[in-house]
């Protein structure tokens, strides 16, 4: 009878797992109303990157894919002495990385506004699409996708002592790099 029961809860949790893990749902924030997002980061880095065949994704102090705010949403990214690095390496790979920006289909609305700012004091923004079909796109204090602000959304990006470089090599690859935009 245990070798029944046994058997039988091995059947019911092998069919449980059968479909795979729950897929993660992306989006679908809603805030209504102001929304601050900070990070600091000194003498460090934020480094994103996608192999061959691969995507990777990283929004730091950032609103991406379906967010709805109404109203203000002040975003900042201070990189004193470090690196932000993005990098799809290899063929067919995707490597978007997103600081203090709005990437995807973000409303503000209400009263509206949405700062954004990234400080690079001595820091270095490097985007890198490397393979055949590589795309690489970094967004920094920038409005990319589908953006509604209705009223106000200022961006700066400061780079004091530091470099922004953008680089596609490979044959059909694509590199993005908006700053302040």
């Amino acid at each position: 009878m245990k070798a029944i029961a046994f058997f039988a809860l091995t059947a019911i949790a092998s069919a449980a797992f059968a479909g795979g893990p729950s897929p993660v749902s992306s989006g679908g924030i809603t805030i209504s109303g102001t929304s601050v997002q900070k990070t600091y980061n000194n003498g460090s880095n934020v480094t994103n990157t996608a192999g061959a065949n691969n995507k990777a994704l990283q929004n730091v102090s950032s609103n991406a894919a379906d967010v709805t705010i109404a109203g203000t949403s002040n975003q900042t990214t201070d990189l004193n002495g470090g690196m932000a690095t993005n990098e799809a390496k290899g063929d067919y790979s995707v490597a978007r990385q997103n600081l203090a920006s709005n990437n995807g289909t973000v409303k503000i609305n209400t009263g509206a506004k949405s700062d954004q700012y990234v400080y690079g004091n001595h820091g270095a923004f490097t985007n890198l699409a490397d393979g055949a079909g590589a795309k690489a796109t970094q967004n920094i204090a920038s409005n990319y996708g589908a953006v509604t602000v209705s009223g106000t959304s200022n961006q700066y990006a400061s780079a004091v002592w530091g470099t922004y470089a953008n680089l596609a090599k490979g044959s059909n690859s694509i590199a993005v790099q908006n700053v302040s935009s």
